[in-house]
Formats: C-alpha cells, sequence, structure tokens
C-alpha cells in the first residue's frame, strides 16, 4: 500500500540553509488503527523526496547538494 503525503515550504535559500533539517517523521496511520488488518506489526519502508524550485539563474544547485548527500554516513535502524 502506498500513502503519499506532502507539504510545501516556501522560502529564501538562505532560511532552509539554515533550518538544518529535512526529514521523514513516522507516525501512527489509519492502517495501524485497523486491527482487523492485522497490520500493526508490519515494517514501513519510507522515502524522502524534495523538489527545489527557483526562478531561473545561473547557479549550479545540484553539486554542491549532491555532494552533501553523498557525504552522508548512513544510519542503520533496527526496529523490535
Amino acid at each position: 500500500m502506498l500513502t503519499i503525503h506532502s507539504d510545501i515550504w516556501e522560502g529564501t535559500a538562505a532560511g532552509l540553509s539554515q533550518s538544518n533539517y529535512i526529514a521523514v517523521y513516522p507516525i501512527s496511520g489509519w492502517w495501524k488503527e485497523k486491527n482487523k488488518l492485522e497490520r500493526y506489526n508490519d515494517k514501513i519502508r519510507y522515502s524522502l523526496i524534495v523538489s527545489l524550485e527557483t526562478p531561473n539563474q545561473e547557479i549550479d544547485l545540484y553539486t554542491p547538494i549532491i555532494t552533501e548527500i553523498k557525504n552522508k554516513v548512513p544510519i542503520e535502524i533496527k526496529i523490535k
């Protein structure tokens, strides 16, 4: 089952750079509250997709962003 939740943040690049975090935050959903589905112990995979939109500028946004992403160390989260 796929559920998409989206949000829009509008602001300056300076404001975004100072926010420090963009995250996926799991919460209980309708599927977990319906006991007859018996999905309360299922593991869930999350994805975060970010789109940037800016007026036409001669600035390379891709290189500094992909460099920052590639330099992160993945964290394994174990679910009991």
